[in-house]
């Protein structure tokens, strides 16, 4: 039989060879290089055009929030374990080339059992140096059915990091509609109140003046004074509530804290009573939604299935092993009638310590399973107590918009009695003064509880585990995406909320 087997064996070799002499192209660089380059990736303001709507907020958010592309790489490493964990299956082929020498020839003679005399005077049947090659295929059927078992287990591990980037995509949401309100609101009333701490830095100076000039009475100006510096103080408390949303926002969608943020809520009047966000809905839909399309609990379920998949592998991994090697051989030997020959081994073995560690491995992964099975049905309680909480903290935080909103109307009108008083000649600008910090601060409690109603809005709705984007960004353009959301938004706020998510079609995501 003659098998030509060394190009075979020299080109696999060779391959080897060139793949080790290839130059480390991940060589690691310095502090100072790795700093530098993770700079320039780390934040994309470039595509930032104008004004940020809500929307493009979170696509932004979807798109180059950190936390998000950390939970993004997280699934890739999963689905490449998948892929190894199913290449493990497959048989194992291994190349060897080997030189042998010695110092003298291998001479040998043979000794006759009957006679116990020399019956071959001494021979070569071996060269004095040689190479062998074997390119063989080794194939362990055991193994082999131990590692689909544990393929399905990685592909369940990568729907698990899946589950878990879902998870990240809700925080980042929920965030979102909480700071980019509150930024909204420090955006639109910065001027108001630095305007309004100025004239009330003025008035105080005015008074302080008359009490020194001793033309007002003085324990009536202290009186007015001190009420000033309190509602002065009380303005400046509110804003810093809001001062450093922008700071948050930037975090959340992927820019750097020194770039250009401007906003655009989409109308003038964005703090209304249309644009709150309403509770409503039969809890009983809203607890079948969160128990079908919670992250956690669907990782739960995958747990279990990977739990009771370990209890069966522990049982397989007791059974005997079968082994077979087939090898393509080489010996360039002069004495050899066949150089190229093809060898097939097979092999049946067991492992006394698998047999004798099965009991103990088997109740570690029944264990494993009752374990997922309490953290499941803990988890189950939680979700529901989750989603009760969140529809309790929007329908509070609704009725504090309502109370809010009709004390900052109540404001509004007092400063205009106050200015028309004023006008009259019957009160003079300590009063406006007043009634202008009184109004501005309650305007900011009005943005602040709109602020609030939305982010137990986006509470919710992570409670209930929906998602606002469930498509790929890449190739899409943060419009595009933003377009996309603000439909989805629209089709939660009208079935969700409402109780009507719950049909077969809407089960399935937006």
């Amino acid at each position: 039989m003659q098998i030509k087997l060394r190009p075979a064996v020299l080109a696999v070799l060779g391959l080897f060879v060139l793949v080790g002499c290839a130059p480390d192209v991940s060589a690691p660089k310095s502090a100072g290089q790795l700093i530098s380059s993770d700079l320039a990736q780390l934040y994309h303001p470039d595509d930032l055009r104008g004004t940020l709507s809500f929307e493009d907020a979170l696509a932004r958010g979807m798109k180059y929030n950190l936390d998000a592309r950390v939970a993004a790489y997280n699934a890739l490493a999963a689905s490449g374990d998948v892929t190894l964990a199913k290449l493990a299956a497959l048989p194992a082929m291994q190349a060897k080339m080997d030189y042998i020498g010695r110092s003298n020839k291998g001479a040998a003679s043979s000794l006759s059992v009957l006679t116990n005399t020399q019956s071959l005077e001494p021979s070569i049947s071996t060269e004095q140096r040689r190479t062998t090659q074997q390119l063989a295929l080794d194939w362990n059927l055991l193994d082999a059915a131990l590692s689909v078992a544990r393929a399905k287990s990685s592909s369940d591990q990568q729907l698990i990091m899946e589950e878990r980037r879902r998870k990240v995509f809700h925080s980042i949401v929920q965030d979102i509609y909480s700071a980019y309100w509150r930024a909204a609101a420090a955006q639109e009333l910065r001027p108001l109140v630095r305007g309004l701490l100025a004239q009330a830095d003025d008035q105080i100076g005015k008074i302080d003046k008359g009490i020194k000039a001793g033309i007002v009475v003085v324990s009536d100006a202290r009186r007015m004074k001190n009420d000033l510096m309190a509602k002065k103080q009380q303005l400046i408390e509110l804003e810093g509530q809001i001062v450093f949303s922008d700071l948050a926002l930037k975090a959340l969608i992927g820019l750097p804290p020194h770039a250009q943020l401007r906003l655009n809520p989409a109308d003038v009047k964005w703090i209304s009573r249309q644009r709150v966000p309403r509770a409503g809905g039969n809890m009983a839909d809203l607890e079948k939604i969160a128990l079908a399309r919670r992250p956690e609990v669907r990782e739960e379920l995958l747990n279990k299935n990977i739990a009771l998949r370990d209890i069966r592998l522990s049982i397989f991994e007791t059974f005997p092993g079968a082994n077979i090697i087939l090898a393509l051989n080489h010996d360039n030997n002069r004495f050899l009638v066949d150089k190229d020959w093809l060898s097939i081994t097979g092999e049946i073995s067991q492992s006394i310590t698998k047999i004798l560690t099965a009991p103990a491995r088997y109740n570690k992964a029944v264990n494993a399973s009752a374990l997922a099975d309490a953290r499941r049905q803990a988890l189950l309680a939680a979700v529901m107590t989750e989603v009760h909480i969140a529809s309790a903290r929007l329908r509070y935080f609704n009725s504090d918009y309502d109370m809010v909103n009709s004390i900052a109307r109540e404001k509004a009108e007092d400063l205009r009695r106050a200015r028309g008083f004023r006008n009259a000649g019957m009160s003079g600008d300590t009063e406006v003064v007043g009634a202008a910090l009184d109004e501005g601060a309650a305007r900011i409690n009005e943005r602040l509880a709109f602020a609030q109603v939305s982010e137990s809005y986006g509470q919710l709705l992570s409670s209930l585990g929906v998602d606002i984007w469930t498509g790929t960004s890449a190739g899409m353009s943060v419009p595009q995406i933003g377009s996309r959301i603000k439909q989805n938004i629209a089709v939660l706020e009208q079935d969700v909320i409402k109780g009507a998510y719950m049909t077969e079609g809407k089960q399935n995501g937006l």
